[in-house]
């Protein structure tokens, strides 16, 4: 009974280590990203339930209404949806000054998927990972 008890304890060890580094990291939104035009990277974070995202860089110091994008809140009040995926969020547009209702869902490939919509009318972007460090801007 006790060889018995070590052997499963000895195979879970192995396939704990056997498991694949980052497994979780593939289904974890937070951390950097940079938006579709490359014009800026956000940090998504976890706040509370839900997720967040502030801008971290920006190639642009204002948005459309002439407000400082550096630290400024794009991403809201996402909350846990199916595997993969969160929903009744908002993200900010500094093109329009504007917040819209999002959606988003984490790819095979590691990049994540908005669908956002305004009005009517749907559109979708691709965010990456950025490949190279980030150097924050300052508010």
């Amino acid at each position: 009974m006790n060889m018995r008890i070590a052997w499963r304890g000895a195979l879970a060890a192995v396939l704990l280590a056997c498991a694949p580094q980052g497994a979780q990291a593939g289904s974890d939104p937070t951390g950097q990203w940079l938006v579709e035009d490359a014009s800026a990277v956000v940090q998504i974070d976890h706040c509370g339930a839900a997720l967040c995202g502030k801008i971290l860089w920006s190639h642009k110091p204002v948005d459309a209404k002439g407000q400082p994008l550096c630290g400024r809140a794009v991403l809201g009040n996402a909350l846990p949806g199916n595997a993969g995926s969160w929903d009744e969020g908002w993200v900010y547009s500094p093109k329009t000054g504007s917040q819209y209702p999002v959606t988003l869902s984490l790819a095979g490939d590691g990049s994540l998927h908005l669908h956002i919509t305004a009005g009517l009318v749907g559109r979708d972007q691709t965010w990456t990972r950025p490949k190279d460090a980030i150097t924050p801007c300052s508010p």
